[in-house]
């Protein structure tokens, strides 16, 4: 299960997530993301609460990143070890900015 909780203040906008990012419940993340309004200047992905994220999770990661664009911060906030761990053997930490 994967609770998200949308918190936009001005031009930021967090989604705060807690439980698994897997092939499951990554499609509730991915409609969360793209009912961010557009012209925001940083979305970040509060993740304290995840404890497992799997290739799907960060498939929508990557996409949530791709679609604010240069003109925007994407930022992961709260990532704990094991979490962390997926995005370094993936490769993904050299293209994401954590908090």
């Amino acid at each position: 299960m994967l609770n998200i909780r949308t918190v936009q203040n001005g031009g930021e906008v967090t989604l705060v997530l807690s439980g698994r990012i897997d092939g499951t419940t990554a499609s509730s993340l991915e409609v969360a993301a793209q009912h961010v309004p557009s012209g925001i200047s940083v979305l970040r992905f509060d993740l304290t609460g995840v404890d497992y994220l799997s290739s799907a999770g960060l498939r929508v990661i990557l996409a949530a990143k791709k679609r604010l664009g240069k003109e925007g911060t994407f930022l992961l906030k709260g990532v704990c070890p094991t979490v962390r761990e997926i995005f370094d053997i993936t490769g993904f930490s050299a293209i994401m900015t954590f908090e």
